[in-house]
């Protein structure tokens, strides 16, 4: 199936989804917990976040993971500390992110398409984001290894 209107309403509105996300997710988590009080760490991974999204888009429309993006996004995760099993779970969060805002999307009628297209883009983004994230297990396990047996 042509996925082009749900990722260019994903890339145009990429900030709003980004917020969302670090709004009704990522202030919930031990990361940010740690580092909340931290002067411009929201600013930062807000940046940052947005950043990783677009990359993430144009990998996505090209169907092919950038391993230079895992493996910066890894290594800046291993080096704050962050858990594996944490940004596996912030992985997954952002997927539902995804299909929240794409759902209310169409709802309010900003998004031509079915419930039933969310669905089939739903199944292949889980598939993309396990290809990702087992590009970013790699690169964290990589780092950790250089880091304590090198």
């Amino acid at each position: 199936m042509d996925y082009i209107n749900e990722v260019n309403y994903i890339d145009e509105h990429k900030e709003q989804l980004f917020d969302l996300y670090y709004s009704d997710y990522y202030t919930k988590t031990n990361e940010y917990l740690l580092r909340e009080k931290e002067t411009n760490f929201a600013n930062e991974q807000r940046k940052q976040g947005i950043y990783y999204l677009g990359l993430a888009i144009d990998n996505f429309r090209n169907d092919q993971p950038n391993d230079n993006v895992c493996r910066y996004l890894a290594e800046d995760r291993a080096a704050m500390g962050t858990p594996l099993k944490e940004l596996h779970a912030y992985f997954f969060e952002f997927h539902t992110a995804i299909l929240i805002f794409l759902k209310d999307a169409i709802d309010a009628g900003d998004l031509k398409r079915t419930h039933e297209d969310l669905l089939e883009f739903s199944r292949d983004l889980t598939s993309y984001i396990a290809f990702f994230f087992y590009a970013i297990f790699e690169a964290y396990q990589n780092y950790i290894n250089e880091l304590y047996f090198n």
